[in-house]
């Protein structure tokens, strides 16, 4: 597979981040498949940022491993990424803020741009040089320049005509400099060709943006949150629109305060959800215990972020799934997904909100801040005939399980385990949800056999589900004759299956597991795989492996680990390197 990876670095505030975006949009809207990473400090400005891009004409898996441009803005950016840059790789720096170091330039080709004075010159500013970074880029990737423009002008349209007209002249500046001074030294044309057909069809979003377009589609008509990285952008999007679909939202002083102000608005029949990240999530201990015992639909969105506590919040790891699937108090079933990218965080968030309603349960998301912020470009999701959960004609369909002479029997002991949840004003459909241990009716009980009956009723739900996702919640590749087995989760997925690819081309047959559900997990499935394997590598970014445990836990299993808790994902040569080693005789 011909594809390009571009690296840009930089001071944060410098636009590192703005730049990569632009340029992301544009390579999209010329035909190109994208897939990005990010990473920044926490601080407003300052330390050391990054974006990647990686393009293909073909669909990308990941993010790319060595890289075959790096666009250096300062010295430090320089000095950090240079050795990241592949055996015939090239590097662009602006003089004026790196030096000129000849140990640098013996290994790498490397090309002064002198992006300060490029933009001080054609706009008198310097403060659009990441645009003419743009440029520069953009020209080297083969992007019309009028596709950058269109892209520029959305950017900047609300910032007046002004700004984007300086905005223009840094980006053509930065274009013609790559046109006239570069093509010397042939790095005029890129190493891809894309396919323009059908770009209509597709388009370009972050799994924080995903997450929130599948909120909507879903019917949630409620959410609050407090902002915390790397979920605030959620929240913000949904602040934007929920009011268009008749929804409400609101900021709140604290997490505590965002999933109760989410239980009131279940019970009062909305669907809800509120975003947030480990540290958020550790404080909704208490009240997703609630949600449990009092049998409400809930989605809470965990966009995971290195830890423990503050940790590094604009990093990237799997840490929270034991919390997810097992933390709080008691023991309070809940339900755990794992989207693995861009269109799985729109297609699970319906999932979740379906499974948070028809079963009265809470349902956690776990995303992460590499797939938060991550970019692909996606087909168009399919809102004709989407399968929504609609709890008031559930309720209509099944109320004659409760017995209205007596009372309304919210907590009845049915069959299915579930009970018909009223809305607030429905006839006959009046109760109370508390978090004590209660009979039918809700009225608080504790004696032994109706805290054990209510037990089974709550925990019969997560076998309910595991039977009725067990067949499909999980994607699998499975070569003949393959006896090394990679189980992962999350947004691991690509780069693992592009590990087992390049595998291949080595001649080692390697298998693939990576289930979307976690909690509870698929594990009829996931045990008939594990026993084709005569090796078992469980791949996941978190430091004492996490997903591991709970297989060890639930099934006679003892799989290896291969575990990274850098802030960073995996590479897939990472991948391959531990493969080839596993494989040895």
């Amino acid at each position: 597979m011909k594809d390009l990876t571009l690296r840009i670095g930089g001071e944060g505030g410098e636009g590192v981040i703005s730049c990569g975006e632009i340029l992301t949009r544009s390579a999209a809207r010329a035909g190109f498949h994208i897939f990005t990473f990010r990473t920044y400090p926490a601080e407003i400005r300052g330390g050391l940022a990054m974006f990647q891009l990686r393009v293909n004409a073909k669909p990308v898996l990941a993010a790319g491993h060595r890289q075959d441009l790096l666009v250096a803005f300062n010295q430090e950016a320089l000095n950090a990424y240079m050795q990241d840059v592949r055996q015939g790789g090239k590097i662009l720096y602006d003089p004026d803020q790196c030096d000129e170091n000849p140990e640098f330039r013996k290994s790498l080709k490397t090309f002064p741009v002198p992006l300060t004075r490029i933009c001080k010159k054609a706009t008198d500013s310097v403060r659009g040089k990441n645009v003419t970074a743009v440029g520069v880029m953009a020209n080297l990737l083969g992007i019309p320049l009028e596709v950058v423009i269109g892209t520029l002008k959305e950017q900047f349209q609300k910032k007046g005509e002004k700004i984007v007209g300086m905005n223009i002249l840094a980006l053509v500046a930065g274009f013609q400099f790559a046109t006239e001074e570069l093509s010397l030294k042939r790095l005029n044309s890129a190493p891809v060709h894309a396919d323009r057909e059908r770009r209509e069809d597709r388009l370009i979003l972050s799994g924080n943006q995903a997450v929130a377009l599948g909120a909507l589609a879903a019917g949630v008509r409620f959410c609050a949150g407090y902002p915390i990285t790397p979920a605030t952008p959620i929240f913000e999007f949904l602040a934007r629109q929920l009011p268009r679909f008749g929804g409400h939202i609101i900021q709140v002083e604290d997490e505590i305060a965002a999933i109760g102000a989410c239980i009131g608005a279940s019970y009062a029949g909305v669907k809800s959800l509120t975003p947030t990240s480990g540290p958020g999530m550790a404080l909704m201990g208490e009240f997703i215990g609630l949600v449990s015992m009092a049998e409400l639909p809930l989605v809470i969105v965990d966009v995971q972020r290195s830890g423990p506590s503050t940790g590094m919040p604009t990093k990237s790891e799997q840490g929270d799934l034991s919390y997810a699937a097992l933390g709080t108090p008691g023991e309070a079933p809940r339900v755990v997904l794992a989207p693995s990218g861009v269109e799985e965080c729109f297609t699970l968030t319906v999932l979740a909100t379906n499974l948070a309603e028809r079963y009265q349960i809470p349902v956690i998301l776990l995303s992460d801040a590499s797939l938060a912020y991550r970019t692909e470009s996606v087909q168009k999701f399919k809102l004709k005939g989407l399968d929504v959960w609609r709890r008031e004609e559930w309720h209509e369909k099944n109320r004659h399980e409760s017995d209205e002479e007596e009372g309304y029997q919210r907590y009845a002991l049915t069959k299915t385990g579930i009970s018909p949840v009223a809305i607030p004003g429905t006839e006959h459909g009046y109760y109370q949800a508390t978090g004590l241990e209660h009979d039918e009716f809700g009225h608080p009980n504790y004696s032994p056999s109706y805290h054990l009956a209510m037990y089974h009723k709550r925990f019969d739900k997560l076998e309910r589900i595991e039977n009725e996702l067990g067949k499909s919640a999980y994607d699998t590749y499975c070569p003949e004759g393959s006896r090394i087995g990679i189980i992962s989760w999350g947004s691991t997925k690509g780069t693992v299956r592009e590990a087992v690819l390049l595998a291949e081309e080595r001649d080692l047959k390697i298998a693939h597991f990576h289930p979307i559900l976690l909690n509870p997990l698929p594990k009829v499935a996931l045990k008939e795989f594990a026993d084709r394997m005569d090796r078992l590598i469980v791949v996941e970014e978190n430091f004492t492996g996490q997903l591991a445990h709970l297989i060890r836990s639930q099934l006679d299993v003892e799989p290896m680990v291969l575990n990274k808790a850098q802030g960073i994902p995996f590479t897939s040569r990472e991948i391959l390197s531990f493969i080839k080693k596993v494989a040895k005789p």
